[in-house]
């Protein structure tokens, strides 16, 4: 299924966003529909105020800035009242023992949960039992981060089917929501890794069911006709430090992107950082139409834009 002739629907299937295993190219595509939709829009000014009197509460740790500031940004220019939990050690599954805590903060006006914790697999704890929609934003497994590595490479190549995405640094955190929405979008993907540090067979097999997908040892043979690279924040050897010099393996204008955090001169170079493939940091500020999407579709009202 192509993006570019996709139809949105201003609906989800899943009013929910934990994992993009889960998740529908369908639904896919409409998210990032919309958070183009609402870049461009806002950016002349024009209003979307879909979550108007309704309360989204953020749970997170005090030290997660990046996603707080996101966070409070979307809810606020969506019209809702933002409301952050702070969670400094404790898990969701201690913090929120039980159904009837989360029946009770339903009850009290909150219409959807977004989850930015230190625990991988909050979100999903949290889904079990809550009957308001919950939204992964953890900043290692979130669909919301691969989601905007996804808008920023269709805004740039005007299409996201037939590319081909070289990812340096393995696929190891417990979620594939990068690999599994990338290749769902017709991406074909080439994973670089030491040997022992490639994604499951069962994920792999997943993702070959939609298209092309290969391991690699070297970065070099890995990254030959790549349209995207993506850099994983990992701790290999000097062998899989990514510097500007690799860019000659790859196809011409290839975009350069990252998990965040950076690790300069562990994962990638100062160079290739700042050279002119980077896309890095609209990478990440592609986070914010992205949740404004996600909240739209899930608790908001999609209808035309209100200037």
């Amino acid at each position: 299924m192509n993006i570019n002739g996709y139809t949105p629907k201003q609906t989800l299937n899943d009013k929910a966003l934990v994992t993009l295993q889960s998740t529908t190219t369908e639904d896919i595509y409409e998210i990032l529909h919309l958070a183009r939709d609402i870049k461009k829009k806002q950016s002349v000014g024009e209003k979307f105020i879909c979550l108007s009197g309704q309360h989204i509460a953020l749970l997170t740790k005090p030290s997660y800035v990046r996603s707080r500031i996101t966070f409070q940004i979307a809810v606020s220019e969506l019209g809702g009242n933002p409301i952050t939990v702070s969670l400094p050690g404790a898990s969701i599954a201690e913090e929120l023992k039980d159904p009837d805590t989360t029946e009770i903060v339903k009850r009290l006006g909150v219409s959807a949960v977004v989850v930015d914790t230190e625990f991988l697999h909050d979100a999903e704890v949290l889904e079990n039992y809550s009957t308001m929609p919950v939204i992964n934003a953890n900043g290692r497994t979130s669909p919301c981060q691969s989601l905007a590595a996804l808008l920023t490479i269709w805004e740039h190549k005007g299409k996201l089917q037939g590319l081909k995405m070289a990812i340096i640094g393995g696929v190891d955190n417990g979620d594939y929501s990068l690999i599994a929405s990338a290749a769902k979008c017709g991406i074909d993907l080439n994973v670089i890794c030491p040997d022992g540090s490639e994604p499951p067979a069962e994920i792999l097999n997943y993702c070959s069911q939609f298209g092309y997908v290969e391991v690699f040892e070297n970065i070099e043979d890995g990254i030959r006709g790549a349209d995207v690279i993506f850099i994983m924040n990992h701790n290999f050897n000097k062998e899989f430090l990514f510097t500007d010099q690799y860019f000659k393996y790859a196809n011409k204008e290839a975009l350069l992107l990252h998990s965040m955090p950076v690790t300069r001169n562990v994962d990638i170079s100062e160079e290739a950082l700042n050279s002119p493939n980077a896309v890095i940091y609209e990478q990440a500020a592609n986070a914010l139409p992205v949740l404004k999407a996600v909240l739209a579709l899930t608790v908001g009202n999609t209808s035309p834009f209100n200037r």
